[in-house]
């Protein structure tokens, strides 16, 4: 193995012979961002090349709030933004709308 990915931000409990030391020697863990020294000092973790990944894991994530009152772009049923001219079932206001 040359790589393993843990999604976990908090590493699991895991034995000190559950990866082989070459395994620990060669491999890199790639652990979600914030959670490297974590990793470092759990039992069983003893990777010598511990990277953090900020495609591991959900960091952030943000609302956005629509206006009440505000509407909201039209789209067809293929995700593709849809004009005034747009025939059969958009999708208006987070709801399904037949337009002809």
């Amino acid at each position: 193995m040359k790589h393993i990915y843990t999604a976990s931000p908090n590493p699991q409990e895991i034995d000190e012979l559950c990866f082989s030391s070459e395994t620990t020697a060669y491999a890199t863990l790639h652990v979600p961002v914030g959670s490297k020294e974590r990793h470092e000092a759990a039992i069983g973790w003893l990777f010598k090349k511990i990277v953090e990944d900020e495609s591991l894991g959900i960091v952030d994530v943000k609302t956005i709030r629509q206006d009440a009152g505000k509407e909201s772009p039209t789209y067809d049923l293929q995700g593709r933004r849809a004009d005034e001219h747009t025939k059969g079932v958009v999708i208006k206001n987070g709801k399904k709308v037949v337009k002809r």
